[in-house]
């Protein structure tokens, strides 16, 4: 059944922590982690992980046990992670970001019952038997610093990723050890080896922290913490310079950000790879003229295939008339099948459904077993017994060279910023509401680059809908990209022949200005009116609709467009917003408030006429 098949190499039945260990053991001084100055060192971090274990054995953890994590990027989180492998558990990374009863559901669902805290989300700890928070547990010095030595093998469970699903809860998928090692151990597609330092700058709830983390930490490299939680074209250059990072994995959306304001903040890596949804051509193209020694290589895998499945080096420049980018061959111990409806494989230049088999595969979806025989179906080509094909519900077409491009989907399901998003999902939230009777919900591009999802919804007899009030209302069951950004009411869904919801009729939404929940303010200084004009084109909408009271996630902004939102600002006024500063209250009014008062001390009287002053000492 197999239309391709990765470099066959004999991989060592060890399990993750066991290979990080041998490394320990070789170069116990050589540096593992960095973030900003503090660096720790391969048998500092070992010790800290055996301490941390052996406390979470007195826990009760042992082989099988699942245990939740949640905690920002740090040094205690690798070290946590680490930590709960040696005890022969599996670890369940949770999102800070995601909602209070997504994250209990997830602890539920995996049926954790320990979980590793950064000290603001020790509340996560009423759903579960006990909370250990990651400070306070990882200076254990009563407990040994020696290696633990429990019986582990490459087959059992290494962690659990959960993903958007189309029933309306987050589906659990349970990834085993081999899938990893898989990923990171004796690989061609990167260069993994002492040498290099490997930029995290992923969640760690997403599967790229996967390679981020495990990528050095088996192959005696350095990893380098990005210490924004939000990355943005500023920090990035500042951690590559600081830090040396030479490889570094990035979504396609957040490629295209960073090439957008400042492509040359990433000219100081060997190796970008990049994945996530579908590629820009004239990104990569723009890219490559700015950083001409870059190495891309563009990277395809679902979560139950372990992070990576499919690369594809360029090795030439990118013509500008090209369309695509392929999503390439596949990984060492990595196969691939394209086949029809009727399960035959297409030929060269058809268009088939992608299946993935090899060591990357995971072992299922946690408590899902007919999910999981739908989705993970036997290779009966493979020879190898018990050997399973994941079926991604990807349409791609099989290049004469063997090459895989990608089509579409033969679902609903969609990629926005990195994000795997399952629409049934937020469709079955959106019709818990009390106020919805039916909602269907798409992800549309009105403008190339620029994907919305979009919400069509039909409300309760004698109820009228309140987009703002619906956002809202997802919030606490949905996180920020998964909720939509535009509402369109409507008394009936337009149907195909078969009755079906006919979605391609639905009209397209009014990009302007959503309804706000704050009346509408116009810009009244120049600052006001400048940072409207730079925002209205983030959202291609009118400055003249947007008032400086509004918040700008509620008119329609995202995560991403505040990045380059920030960066837009520094170039015009050379002032330096956080991440943070800007979510705290994401106004015009308190963004212009802050450059006046930047631009005041700068410029002192020669800038006093242009603000108020009694305004500029409220931002101090």
């Amino acid at each position: 059944m197999a239309a391709g098949m990765g470099r066959s190499t004999e991989l060592p039945n060890k399990s993750i922590h066991e290979l990080f260990e041998a490394h320990s053991a070789r170069t116990p001084d050589a540096v593992a982690l960095l973030w900003r100055e503090r660096r720790l060192s391969y048998a500092e971090l070992n010790g800290r992980a055996n301490r941390l274990a052996r406390h979470l054995q007195s826990l009760g953890v042992g082989q099988g046990a699942r245990v939740a994590v949640c905690a920002n990027r740090s040094i205690e989180l690798v070290v946590a992670l680490l930590a709960v492998l040696k005890t022969g558990g599996a670890y369940v990374a949770l999102d800070p970001e995601s909602p209070k009863d997504r994250l209990l559901f997830m602890m539920r669902d995996s049926g954790a019952k320990v979980v590793l805290v950064a000290p603001a989300f020790a509340w996560l700890g009423e759903g579960a038997i006990h909370c250990v928070p990651l400070e306070e547990q990882l200076n254990t010095p009563e407990q040994s610093g020696a290696n633990l030595n429990g019986p582990t093998h490459a087959q059992q469970s290494a962690y659990v990723c959960y993903t958007s699903g189309s029933t309306g809860v987050p589906k659990g998928v349970d990834v085993l050890h081999v899938g990893v090692v898989r990923l990171v151990w004796g690989v061609s597609y990167v260069q993994l080896d002492p040498t290099r330092v490997v930029l995290h700058a992923a969640p760690a709830a997403f599967d790229a922290t996967t390679f981020e983390v495990w990528g050095p930490l088996l192959n005696g490299g350095c990893c380098a913490l990005l210490p924004d939680k939000i990355p943005t074209a500023a920090g990035l250059r500042q951690t590559i310079q600081n830090a040396g990072v030479t490889t570094a994995f990035l979504t396609t959306a957040l490629v295209n950000a960073v090439v957008d304001e400042d492509p040359s903040a990433l000219g100081g890596l060997k190796e970008l790879l990049f994945g996530g949804e579908a590629v820009s051509v004239k990104h990569v193209v723009r890219l490559q003229r700015a950083c001409p020694g870059l190495n891309l290589i563009h990277c395809y895998g679902p979560t139950e295939t372990t992070t990576f499945a499919t690369t594809y080096r360029i090795a030439a420049l990118v013509s500008e008339v090209q369309t695509t980018i392929p999503i390439g061959l596949p990984i060492e111990n990595t196969t691939i099948a394209v086949l029809d409806p009727e399960g035959h494989a297409v030929s060269p230049n058809d268009v088939g459904e992608l299946f993935i088999g090899g060591c990357g595969v995971a072992r299922g979806y946690v408590d899902r077993p007919e999910l999981t025989a739908q989705r993970f179906v036997p290779d009966r080509g493979s020879g190898v017994p018990g050997a399973r094909l994941y079926r991604t519900g990807d349409l791609v077409r099989l290049q004469p060279t063997g090459y895989l491009e990608f089509v579409g989907r033969v679902d609903h399901q969609v990629k926005i910023r990195g994000h795997r998003i399952e629409l049934g999902e937020i469709e079955a939230k959106l019709v818990a509401l009390p106020s919805i009777k039916e909602a269907v919900v798409l992800c549309r591009e009105e403008k190339p680059g620029d994907k919305r999802l979009v919400a069509y919804v039909i409300p309760e007899a004698g109820d009228v809908v309140d987009a703002v009030k619906l956002r809202h209302s997802l919030a606490p069951v949905l996180p920020e990209y998964m909720i939509p950004q535009h509402v369109v009411v409507l008394v009936k869904f337009p149907l195909s022949p078969n009755g079906k919801i006919n979605r391609a009729a639905l009209p397209a939404p009014n990009l302007d200005i959503q309804p706000r929940s704050t009346a509408f303010v116009p810009p009244r200084r120049q600052v006001e009116r400048q940072l409207a004009e730079l925002w209205g084109d983030l959202l291609s909408v009118g400055a003249e609709r947007l008032g400086t009271y509004d918040d700008l996630f509620e008119v329609g902004g995202n995560s991403l467009q505040a990045v380059r939102m920030l960066a837009r600002i520094r170039r015009r006024y050379n002032v330096e917003f956080s991440v943070t500063e800007f979510f705290r209250e994401p106004t015009i009014a308190r963004l212009a408030l802050g450059i006046e008062a930047c631009l005041y001390l700068q410029q002192g009287e020669a800038f006093a006429d242009q603000v108020e002053t009694t305004r500029v000492r409220e931002w101090f």
